[in-house]
């Protein structure tokens, strides 16, 4: 059974516990900002997935048999866009690493964010990042959840096992000849995970397998749906030091 987390529509907490809690993560915030500037001050590029395979991706949205309350889950649709798979940490290939896939989608009004990352398949274990040496069957996971009319929800991605090569280059060759099809899924925090939309990811963008592109879910966030102000405040300091550095 999916575990109820609460109604998107209520009011933020106020009084002297908020500010608290609020203060805390602000901090946590600019600390955590700092760490990213530091490590992009030593790389020189990206402070997280230095490397990673950029091709075209579209979704194609069925609808969702459990309600959100969100129309851009529960209803059908087409988008198209830009995937962009890596390795979070930069480690050589022939080692595990945290697989990162990252979509920009072009939707009505501007564009759509979204970050995942390789996860556990537990309840408990669908917040732990989980290495692998390539793209595997995942799952993948948004780790922080967003608002939706129907209360907090994570986005996820089910993929079907294929072996895939780990290293960026090899890897957008293997996609551009032949596209890889992966499930889009949202679950409450923890329950099951309810299918939404499936994505085709392959053909290359262009001639670098890393076109420049930068993704920002905070600024850019899938319609219908926000990321808690709380989340918002630790995650924004991490994306505007990114951002201060030409992407690559």
């Amino acid at each position: 059974m999916e575990t109820d987390v609460g109604d998107a529509r209520s009011d933020p907490p106020t009084g002297p516990g908020a500010r608290v809690a609020t203060t805390a993560v602000t901090v946590a915030g600019a600390a955590l900002g700092a760490a990213f500037a530091g490590v992009t001050a030593v790389r020189g590029a990206r402070p997280l997935h230095p490397d990673g395979a950029v091709l075209r991706v579209e979704l194609a949205r069925h609808g969702s048999a459990t309600a959100t309350g969100c129309a851009w889950i529960d209803r059908p649709g087409v988008d198209t866009g830009r995937a962009r798979l890596s390795r979070s940490i930069g480690l050589p290939a022939h080692l595990p690493d945290i697989q990162g896939l990252a979509l920009t989608l072009d939707v009505p009004g501007g564009r759509a964010d979204l970050l995942l990352a390789t996860v556990g398949r537990g309840r408990v274990t669908r917040f732990v990042l989980t290495p692998h040496r390539a793209p595997s069957a995942g799952p993948w996971s948004s780790l922080f959840p967003y608002r939706a009319p129907s209360g907090l929800l994570l986005v996820g991605v089910l993929a079907a096992p294929r072996g895939l090569p780990s290293a960026p280059a090899e890897l957008a060759a293997s996609l551009a000849a032949e596209p890889w099809d992966v499930t889009l899924a949202h679950a409450s925090l923890t329950g099951r995970w309810h299918p939404f939309a499936r994505a085709r990811i392959g053909g290359a963008v262009g001639p670098a397998t890393d076109a420049p592109v930068r993704f920002d879910p905070v600024l850019h966030p899938l319609p219908g749906l926000a990321v808690p102000p709380a989340l918002a405040t630790l995650r924004e300091p991490s994306y505007v030091s990114a951002r201060r550095r030409p992407a690559r």
